[in-house]
């Protein structure tokens, strides 16, 4: 055997050190692949990857899935998708457009506006601004096991309407600025209904999943009520306590369970050039209470 584990940070997660695909064995693959679910979050540093190297890593945590949108696949291979921002043509000297920030997302699990939610995902550092670029995780299985008596009876059984919302335009914005792609080539996504708490298919650990990007509103409460419900679970996940904030450098590895955890991109300044790669592991199944 040739990789380690170690403690990522108080909150979450777990580094592993001595990652060479050359050496991997199947003892290794099957630490791995148990690990995921374990710890939510995964860091291996100082990889360097081809994008082949990426889709068999992948494989060793499940199936890669084709992301929905294609305008962000990477050419001549599909598994994987291009995450960039920052350093557009139309910047020009002192251009106080140059400070803006790019690549904010907000926190979210993946694909939670389908039916089946990705499993997981892989994502790769390939070129870092000197400053910003974070990306934050949260671990929602340890914030429903902290979350006060009271409100776990509040929530038990509710259920809660997930989709793009005002994120479908912006989506389809990207695909015609930053890819010059044809913005309809993007699908539109219905709104979809899971549960406010599952079940982790593989570990049976419970799991807030509030995904606030994508979680619109719950199922049989009314508008205000609804929204002051998801706005106090929202504050009480995103506690510092529950986060952990990674400062990329260049061949930096995350590995996330999306059936447990959500993320955060923090952005960075318009004139740096941020490109990270990211395969995606397919999930298939619908989560339930």
């Amino acid at each position: 055997m040739t990789i380690e584990f170690a403690p990522l940070c108080d909150a979450l997660g777990a580094e592993v050190r001595g990652l060479d695909l050359k050496r991997l064995d199947d003892a290794d693959r099957a630490r791995l692949a148990k690990a995921l679910p374990e710890n939510g979050v995964l860091l291996a540093r100082g990889l360097d990857l081809t994008p082949e190297d990426h889709v068999t890593l992948t494989r060793v945590f499940g199936d890669p899935d084709i992301h929905p949108i294609e305008a962000i696949r990477l050419e001549g291979h599909p598994e994987v998708i291009v995450l960039a921002a920052g350093r557009f043509d139309q910047i020009r000297e002192g251009d106080p457009g140059a400070e803006d920030l790019v690549g904010q997302i907000s926190w979210h699990s993946d694909l939670t506006y389908t039916a089946f939610p990705s499993r997981g995902a892989l994502l790769y550092a390939r070129t870092i601004p000197p400053e910003g670029g974070q990306t934050g995780f949260i671990d929602l299985a340890n914030v429903y096991d902290a979350l006060p008596d009271g409100l776990k009876q509040r929530i038990e059984g509710l259920e809660v309407v997930h989709s793009l919302g005002p994120l479908q335009q912006a989506i389809h914005q990207a695909a015609s600025t930053d890819y010059a792609r044809d913005p309809a080539t993007v699908p539109d996504f219905e709104p979809v209904v899971h549960p406010l708490v599952h079940r982790h298919p593989e570990t049976g650990r419970r799991v807030l999943d509030i995904s606030p990007a994508f979680a619109q509103s719950i199922v049989g409460l009314e508008e205000d009520e609804s929204a002051e419900l998801l706005r106090e679970l929202r504050e009480f996940a995103t506690q510092r306590r529950f986060s952990y904030f990674h400062p990329w450098q260049v061949g930096d590895l995350i590995i996330w369970d999306n059936w447990r955890t959500m993320h955060v991109a923090t952005g960075h300044k318009r004139r740096h050039r941020r490109v990270m790669h990211r395969t995606t592991l397919r999930g298939g199944v619908a989560l339930s209470a």
